[in-house]
C-alpha cells in the first residue's frame, strides 16, 4: 500500500518517515461521514493507476503504469517508462518525457533528463537545467542537490546559496537542515553556517522544534542548539514528533512518548506510525489498527495495512484489497483496489514528512 508506514517515508529523493490501514464491512450508509468529492486520490486498479473522488467514483481512469498524489495542482504520472504531469482533469498539462519525476513543490518538481537531474515549473519548462545527479523537494525556498559527488543546496533560480561540500545533506524543516561532513551529521542553517555542529552518526530533519539523531547506536532529540532535550542513549530506533508525540523503540518494541521524554503509549507494539488528527496506526502480530494519543485503541486490530488520516479518511487494507475507512473505522469506500493513496484537495501540497 502506498502510504507511510511506521517509521518509513514516501520521498522525493530522500529519508525516514510512517502508516497504512483497513475495514471489514463493505456497506456504507448515508448517515455516516464522507470524502469530500472535491478530494482525489490515487488508486490501483489491476496493473493500472487512476484516480477516484471522494464518493469512490472514477474520475480519471486507470491507465498509468505509475501515478502520484496531487501536488500542487499536478500530478506525476508514468506511462510506457516516462514520466509527465496531468492536471485534476486528467489530461496532460506536461507530456510523459523524462526518465523520472517527482511532487511539485514551491512551484518547482526536480525530474531527469538524459541521465542528469533539473528543475522544471508547472508548464514544464526547465528553470534549473538537468545537470545534477540528484535534487530534492523545495522547502523553505532550497532544495539539496548532488553536483559530482558532493551536496549543496540551490535557490528557485538553480543558482547555489551553499556550495557543495556535503557527503550528504537533507531538506530544510524549521530553518535548519542534517548535513554530513567527514562522516559526522549536523545541522546547517540558510546561509550554510554551521547551527549544531556535525558530531552526531546520523541525523534527522527537525519537527515540531526538536530533531532524532544518533550517537552510536542509540537515538535521542536535540533542539535547535543542540542540546539534548531527551536523553542520546535511550533508544534503538526513533521518529520524528506529531501531534506532540513522537514513536520510539527499544529494544524489538515500539512506544511513543512526550517532549519531556514520558512515555505516553507503553511499549508493546511491532510498529507504529506518526501522529494524523489525533490518531496513529499501530501493528502487533501482523494486524494494523489505531491508537489515540492516550493509547486507547480506537479502531480494532484487523488490518493487514494501515495508512496515515488525511482529511478525516484513511486508506486501508485487507488481504490484497484497499479502500478507505473514517476515522471511526467505518468503511466509506469500498475495499476494491489494489493499492490506494490519501486524499488531496486540488491545490495543497503534498507534505514533506520525516
Amino acid at each position: 500500500m502506498r502510504v507511510r508506514v511506521a517509521g518509513k517515508r514516501h520521498v522525493v529523493l530522500a529519508l525516514v518517515g510512517l502508516a497504512v490501514l483497513i475495514a471489514i464491512a463493505l456497506v456504507c450508509f448515508s448517515s455516516r461521514p464522507r470524502p469530500d468529492a472535491q478530494m482525489l486520490a490515487c488508486v490501483k486498479l489491476g496493473d493500472k493507476w487512476g484516480y477516484i473522488d471522494g464518493h469512490g467514483s472514477e474520475h480519471i481512469e486507470p491507465k498509468f503504469d505509475y501515478a502520484s498524489d496531487f501536488s500542487e495542482g499536478l500530478a506525476m504520472v508514468q506511462i510506457n517508462g516516462k514520466s509527465g504531469y496531468i492536471g485534476w482533469d486528467g489530461e496532460y498539462r506536461i507530456e510523459p518525457q523524462f526518465e523520472d519525476g517527482h511532487d511539485f513543490s514551491e512551484g518547482l518538481a526536480a525530474v531527469k533528463l538524459n541521465g542528469k537531474v533539473g528543475a522544471i515549473n508547472s508548464t514544464g519548462n526547465f528553470i534549473i537545467q538537468p545537470q545534477f545527479e540528484a535534487v530534492r523537494t523545495f522547502t523553505e525556498g532550497l532544495a539539496a542537490v548532488k553536483s559530482g559527488d558532493l551536496w549543496g543546496y540551490v535557490d528557485h533560480d538553480g543558482s547555489f546559496v551553499v556550495a557543495p561540500r556535503f557527503e550528504d545533506a537533507g531538506v530544510f524543516a524549521e530553518g535548519l537542515a542534517a548535513v554530513e561532513l567527514s562522516g559526522r551529521w549536523g545541522y546547517i542553517n540558510q546561509h550554510g553556517d554551521f547551527s549544531i555542529a556535525p558530531r552526531f552518526s546520523y541525523a534527522q530533519p527537525f519537527s515540531e522544534g526538536l530533531a532524532v539523531v544518533k550517537t552510536g547506536s542509540k537515538a535521542g532529540f536535540v533542539n535547535k542548539t543542540g542540546t539534548f532535550v531527551i536523553k542520546a542513549d535511550a533508544f534503538d530506533s526513533a521518529g520524528g514528533f506529531h501531534d506532540g508525540l513522537a514513536g520510539v523503540m527499544i529494544g524489538t518494541k515500539w512506544e511513543y512518548i512526550n517532549k519531556s521524554g514520558a512515555i505516553q503509549v507503553a511499549p508493546k507494539y511491532d510498529l507504529v506510525g506518526g501522529f494524523e488528527q489525533g490518531l496513529s496506526a499501530v501493528e502487533v502480530a501482523g494486524k494494523y489498527g489505531f491508537v489515540d494519543g492516550r493509547g486507547n485503541l480506537i479502531i480494532r486490530m484487523q488490518y493487514d495495512l494501515a495508512g496515515y488520516f488525511h482529511h478525516d479518511f484513511a486508506p486501508v487494507q485487507v488481504a490484497d484489497k484497499s479502500g478507505y475507512i473514517d476515522k471511526a473505522g467505518n468503511v466509506v469506500i469500498g475495499l476494491s483496489y489494489n493499492d490506494a493513496c490519501a486524499f488531496r484537495t486540488k491545490d495543497e501540497t503534498t507534505p514533506f514528512k520525516n
